[in-house]
């Protein structure tokens, strides 16, 4: 899944929904749809669930940003850093199932 590498979310469909005041809802993908949640305890952290059209949750992304333009995207026991845009390294878990990043 090639979603931006960025953390400007709502640029990122056609239509916004907003839920409440931690989640909003992004159409306008073609066959998906994602749900952006803050995590209101941790402003630097920010969960992205991809939907299938039919309401089917295919993969979940947490976000956890370093500074400014500089962040780590996980998903399925891999990490990459993302700076201005750019993925400058990569990194997959060998070992663990299980999916700690904090």
């Amino acid at each position: 899944m090639n979603l931006p590498l960025n953390q400007l979310y709502k640029g990122w469909g056609t239509k916004i929904n907003i839920i409440d005041a931690s989640t909003y809802k992004i159409e306008g993908l073609g066959e998906y749809y994602l749900v952006i949640k803050s995590d209101l305890n941790n402003l630097n952290i920010t969960t992205i669930f991809v939907y299938t059209n039919s309401g089917e949750l295919i993969r979940t992304f947490i976000d956890r940003k370093i500074s400014g333009t500089q962040f780590i995207r996980y998903t399925e026991g891999k990490e990459f850093h993302i700076n201005k845009g750019q993925a400058y390294f990569y990194f997959q878990n060998l070992f663990s199932k299980n999916e700690k990043y904090f």
